[in-house]
């Protein structure tokens, strides 16, 4: 009997030995089938080398006796050849599995026959001779390593090993000739021959070679670039940066719709203070969306903002001061409305209240822009954009009258913050150079008045000196102004040139440099102090002796400017001069023109005019 399929519910074939028939057990009972299958599992445990293997005689017995008893036979043999024919799909299960043969590993035992003790102790002893032996005759016959033995023998592999590499490319490329440059190889010029037929020749061939070898190149780059798991990663980043980079661009677009979808002049005011806040609040937080705008609709931008006039609003005012300070724009591409902007920006010196956001949710949003950009005021982006646009906003340039105003009305305000900011803007406006002579003198005559206060003022001083840098705007000056800035900066001089602290050098060169544009004219009708007269003789004599001494070495530029100062001065005040002080101030100031001849134009023409003074006063 043969059995086939799995052990249980599985189709049995019998066959007897003689007639050479079977029998189907498809349409057995179970429980025929039960005890066919159990008398397999017994046969698989009996015997599990053979593979649940039965033989036909030792099973046709039992299960002839079984089926005649049941009465469940088939009763021709046409039927049995035709349950043949079905069974015989499965004769593939026929051929019995190939067994494995256990691998044995047998433990080899070496043995050495040995006669005695002494003889095999004799015998180890000259094996062990031999073998150093080997190694004495092997060492000697070893040449001594010296470096440059060492060194050759590196060359010679490394040569070898190129060889072998060359060999691999030209075989690998087909026998085509390809220059390849890698870590083995540099760029190769070629030399220079005495035939030109040759050179002809070598060009000929190289573009030839030129033509196959691009194509050559360009197929392999192909396939390098498809082949190589580092260029594809590469470019799989590539792909990921640009479909990143594209989303961003949409998102950023999103946003600025949602803004200015609607035009300013047809929303309320309230919503366009709050769209105006989350723009200030987007750029402020987002870089990128900053960036974004910068590069793409930074002119849209301005074109919405500046749609709706509401400069009567300073929340508004601040809010643009902001949007403006952070988009530069060409300034032909500035609104018409430009300049109304920034006149109403330059005097809005505080911080609007809270109140006027409007509603809860817009007053929030005003706080954290407060929060996030430091309170800044009206006055901080005004300075930014006169910076920027400083010498184009020559039609505002009369608006620094009105700061100077606020500035002094602020004169006794105990928040320096404003003041400061506000000094910081008229700076930025008087160095654009675009004051008419009218503009200067109405802010000098606001900002003189204010020297005994901000005399020890950096800023405020630099403003003086560029609004009176101009010999035309001193005319219109009056006397009792000139006189005022003179009295007051001559004397500051005198109490901290000497001795001079390191904080106060640049306040002294700064009233140096003010108080000359002031005296340059010589100006007869100036009334000066005879206090301050007789002082500044005795400072000139103490730094004369400290040049020729050469100490204080490092304030030369300081002392310079005082020699130009006194000079002016003693022909203001008729101070009589020695001889040789005359010479000591002719030769400064000659060491003091070298010097400024490179940079300073306005100083220059002072140190001419004094020199001229001084000779003029030697001939007479």
């Amino acid at each position: 009997m043969k059995g086939y399929g799995r052990r249980r519910n599985q189709i049995v074939s019998i066959s007897f030995g003689r007639g050479n028939s079977e029998i189907d057990l498809s349409d057995f009972s179970e429980e025929d089938t039960e005890q066919v299958s159990l008398i397999e599992e017994d046969k698989e445990l009996d015997s599990p080398k053979e593979k649940s293997l039965v033989s036909d005689n030792d099973l046709s017995t039992d299960t002839h006796s079984e089926f005649t008893s049941t009465g469940n036979l088939p009763s021709s043999s046409s039927e049995l050849s035709h349950n043949r024919l079905e069974l015989d799909a499965f004769d593939f299960l026929d051929k019995p599995q190939s067994l494995k043969k256990r691998r044995k590993n047998y433990k080899k035992q070496a043995s050495i026959d040995v006669g005695s003790d002494d003889e095999s102790k004799e015998d180890i002893h000259n094996s062990l001779k031999g073998t150093l032996d080997d190694i004495d005759s092997f060492l000697s016959s070893l040449q001594d390593a010296t470096s440059e033995s060492i060194t050759s023998t590196i060359q010679d592999n490394f040569m070898e090993k190129e060889k072998v590499e060359d060999i691999l490319i030209n075989e690998n490329e087909g026998g085509q000739s390809r220059k390849l440059y890698g870590r083995n190889r540099t760029i190769l010029t070629k030399e220079s021959t005495s035939s030109d037929e040759e050179e002809e020749e070598d060009n000929e061939d190289g573009q030839c070679s030129l033509t196959k070898n691009s194509k050559l190149s360009e197929q392999s780059g192909k396939d390098s670039v498809t082949s190589s798991p580092k260029n594809s990663e590469i470019a799989k980043t590539h792909h990921y940066n640009e479909l990143k980079n594209m989303g961003n661009m949409l998102r950023f677009q999103d946003d600025l719709e949602f803004i200015t979808e609607e035009s300013p002049q047809e929303i309320s005011k309230e919503s366009f203070i709050s769209k105006l806040l989350n723009l200030s609040l987007t750029m402020n937080s987002d870089e990128a969306f900053l960036a974004y705008i910068n590069k793409h609709s930074n002119k849209d931008i301005y074109q919405w903002c500046f749609q709706r006039d509401e400069f009567d609003n300073p929340l508004v005012l601040l809010l643009l001061g902001f949007i403006t300070s952070k988009l530069p724009i060409s300034q032909d591409l500035l609104p018409a409305n430009f300049d109304k902007f920034i006149r109403r920006l330059s005097l809005q010196e505080k911080l609007p209240p809270v109140t006027i956001a409007g509603k809860k949710m817009v007053q929030l949003n005003y706080k954290d822009f407060l929060t996030k950009t430091n309170n800044n005021t009206c006055l901080t982006y005004s300075t930014l954009l006169w910076k920027n646009y400083g010498k184009n906003l020559f039609k505002s340039s009369n608006v620094i009258v009105d700061i100077c105003k606020v500035l002094n009305r602020y004169n006794n305000c105990e928040n320096e913050d404003i003041i400061v900011a506000i000094l910081a803007l008229i700076e930025t406006i008087a160095s654009t150079g675009c004051l008419d002579l009218e503009t200067t003198r109405e802010s000098l005559d606001i900002l003189i008045p204010l020297l005994d206060e901000r005399i020890n003022n950096e800023t405020y001083i630099k403003v003086l000196i560029l609004l009176s840098n101009s010999s035309e705007s001193l005319t219109s000056i009056t006397n009792n102004n000139k006189s005022k800035v003179v009295n007051k900066t001559l004397p500051f001089i005198a109490r901290n040139i000497l001795p001079l602290s390191k904080d106060k050098v640049d306040l002294v060169i700064l009233n140096l440099a003010l108080s000359l544009n002031f005296i340059s004219e010589g100006d007869s009708r100036l009334s000066l102090d005879e206090s301050i007269v007789s002082r500044y003789k005795e400072i000139f004599n103490r730094v004369t002796s400290l040049v020729r001494t050469r100490e204080q070495e490092n304030h030369t530029f300081l002392f310079n400017m005082f020699f130009l100062n006194f000079t002016y001065i003693s022909k203001i005040a008729n101070i009589s001069l020695t001889q040789e002080e005359r010479d000591v101030l002719i030769q400064k100031l000659h060491e003091f023109h070298n010097v400024t001849i490179k940079y300073n134009e306005n100083l220059l023409k002072k140190i001419d005019d004094a020199l001229d003074m001084i000779t003029l006063h030697n001939k007479n």
